[in-house]
């Protein structure tokens, strides 16, 4: 009975967790803050290229770690090197050395990503409330914006000015965020994920890649994710100087960013009250539709109109159709697999980011470079693609499970 009552406990404590790990207040400011420190627009983007080699290395084996070693564990030892990551920030002052940060980032992202969804479903497995999949992993994924509904305000308010000092003050306090995470994640319990002897001669790793190879429609809706949200991510990487350069006063960003994740948050906690019955393919194309849309408004305000104000308040609304796609694909893919090898079968799923990640960040970079409004153009084309190409076909009803 006690097990029971500390295995519902999980659900609170791993919201908080992600909550306090992906606060991440730095992160409406982070370009500036590389420009100030002599980083240029073409090595910006070049760093998430750091962050994906990165990620291809350990994703597979921290996910394996975590069916092997345990959820709660490896959940501790991501938050641990996430407070390095902050601090060692501080001190950097070269692209060699925030090269190294991004790729602690990585590292640490690698070992949370599909180990905390996992904890979360087979937690419910051992619970048996299986029907309370998709309302648990949309809180989930809703516990990463709950600060980001006052953080970017509040860190503009902290760095009007762009100065040295108001840096390395956000910077500690997100070292202190992430110092909070690693002391919740000690209060986690470990939910049982079956691994019988047939399993182990099988192997994890190697049944995970069995799982994605032999389901089509996995290996679609795969790339549809992946596409959009690499889209979604280049433009995010520079969206802060684009917008600055053309005369936005940084706390203008700050507060409609603040508002795109207070939307953001609010769908996500009443994800079921908002959408109570989910076509999977109807409602992951039509939000794939709504965003590339607004990639294409927003490179045509910004190269033909003087109201970049509506480029920017487009570009925010653009982020919340792709961000609330995310606990819709979770419980596809969790769905998908199995428990004794959940966590490797999702950082598989994770995986295939990264290996895109490379080529389009190269590409990016040497684009924007001749002129940055491109960013959105080619956010447009990669999302025209992922329709043309990724479109989802099977009309599975989520909600119905």
């Amino acid at each position: 009975m006690n097990r029971i009552k500390e295995l519902k406990k999980n659900y609170s404590r791993i919201f908080w967790i992600e909550a306090f790990f992906y606060a991440n207040i730095v992160n409406i400011i982070a370009t500036l803050f590389y420009i100030h420190r002599d980083i240029t627009l073409k090595q910006i983007f070049f760093l998430p290229i750091i962050y994906s080699i990165t990620n291809i290395i350990f994703e597979i084996p921290s996910s394996y770690l975590a069916d092997i070693w345990g959820r709660k564990k490896t959940i501790i030892l991501s938050c641990f090197i996430l407070a390095l990551n902050y601090i060692l920030a501080i001190f950097s002052q070269s692209f060699l050395a925030f090269s190294l940060v991004v790729g602690l980032y990585s590292l640490a992202i690698a070992l949370l990503s599909g180990t905390s969804e996992a904890l979360i479903y087979d937690t419910n497995i051992e619970l048996k409330e299986n029907k309370q999949s998709l309302k648990r992993l949309a809180s989930l994924h809703s516990a990463k914006h709950i600060f980001k509904i006052i953080t970017p305000l509040l860190t503009t308010l902290l760095v009007r000015d762009l100065s040295e000092s108001q840096f390395v003050l956000i910077y500690l306090l997100n070292s202190i965020i992430a110092i909070i995470a690693l002391v919740a994640s000690l209060r986690l319990l470990e939910a049982n994920h079956h691994l019988d002897s047939s399993k182990k001669q099988l192997g994890i790793f190697k049944d995970a890649i069995n799982s994605i190879k032999n389901n089509r429609d996995l290996l679609r809706a795969l790339m549809n994710r992946t596409i959009i949200f690499i889209s979604s991510l280049i433009t995010f990487l520079i969206f802060q100087k684009l917008f600055v350069d053309v005369g936005i006063a940084i706390l203008t960003i700050g507060f409609i960013w603040s508002i795109s994740h207070a939307v953001k948050y609010f769908i996500m906690k009443n994800f079921i009250k908002i959408f109570p019955k989910i076509i999977f393919y109807r409602f992951i194309n039509n939000l794939n539709y709504i965003s590339t849309l607004l990639y294409l408004a927003c490179f045509l305000i910004l190269e033909f109109s003087p109201f970049p104000l509506i480029a920017l308040i487009l570009f925010s609304f653009s982020t919340v159709s792709v961000i609330i796609r995310n606990p819709v694909f979770s419980e596809y893919f969790n769905h998908n697999s199995n428990s004794f090898n959940r966590a490797t079968t999702l950082s598989l799923l994770n995986f295939s980011k990264s290996i895109f990640d490379i080529p389009i960040m190269f590409l990016s970079a040497f684009i924007v470079s001749q002129n940055i409004n491109n960013i959105f153009l080619i956010a447009f084309i990669l999302s025209v693609v992922t329709i043309i190409f990724f479109r989802i076909k099977k009309p599975i009803l989520l909600t119905e499970k």
